[in-house]
Parts: structure tokens; sequence; C-alpha cells
């Protein structure tokens, strides 16, 4: 008896390919989505902790990746890979704020296990 098994490594390679670019989708879809709801927990921590007077601190966070929309107030470090997301504000005083009390690192925190989870998830179905 005679068993062949042969595999086509073009057409192999051709779906491990395919497999990287939705699995790169994913995460950058998803890296974008916690930037985003970083963005909106700091705002909302700035609130609740009575730091909001003007409203420009809050007004000046916000989230910044390549390919997505420029901002009126960029941030001083640039999202250089695409991968990269980057969450914070300008404003000069925006440090001192978060040494005295802090708003944007909980925010990160709070969002990073809803990352894990969303990617495992959206992962384990490629």
């Amino acid at each position: 008896m005679n068993i062949r098994v042969s595999v086509n490594a073009l057409s192999a390679i051709a779906g491990i390919e395919a497999v990287k670019i939705k699995a790169k989708e994913i995460m950058k879809r998803e890296l974008i989505q916690t930037g985003l709801d970083t963005e909106t927990d700091a705002k909302m921590n700035l609130t609740v902790n009575h730091h909001v007077i003007t409203g420009n601190l809050r007004s000046s966070i916000h989230v910044e990746y390549q390919g997505g929309p420029t901002s009126p107030t960029p941030l001083s470090r640039k999202p250089k890979k695409e991968l990269d997301v980057h969450v914070g504000s300008n404003v000069k005083y925006a440090h001192k704020i978060e040494v005295l009390d802090p708003y944007l690192v909980p925010a990160m925190e709070k969002n990073r296990n809803g990352l894990k989870e969303r990617l495992t998830s959206a992962l384990s179905s490629l």
C-alpha cells in the first residue's frame, strides 16, 4: 500500500500570510479601542477628582496612532510604528496633576485587562 501526502507550500504560505494580516488588523483595532477607552476614563477621572476648572487639561487628552485623525494639539512623541497608540496631553501642567492625583495611569491600568481579554478572544478565532 502506497500513501502519498502532498503539500502545496505556496498555498500554505499564503494562508499563513493571510492570518498574519488579519491578526495585525485585529490588534490595531483593539489597541485603538483601548486608547479611546483610556482617553474617556482619564477625562472622567479628572472630573471625578475635581481637577476641572477651565476644562483645558480634560479637552487636551486624546489618542494618536498612525493613520488616525490629525490632532490640533499633537502629543510631543508621535506614534512611530503601526501598532503604537499614544494617549496623553500636551498641556504643560498635565504631568504635575498626574503626580499629585493620577488620572491617566489608572485609566490605562483599568483598560489593559480588557485589551488582553478582547485580544485573546478575537485572535482565538483565527
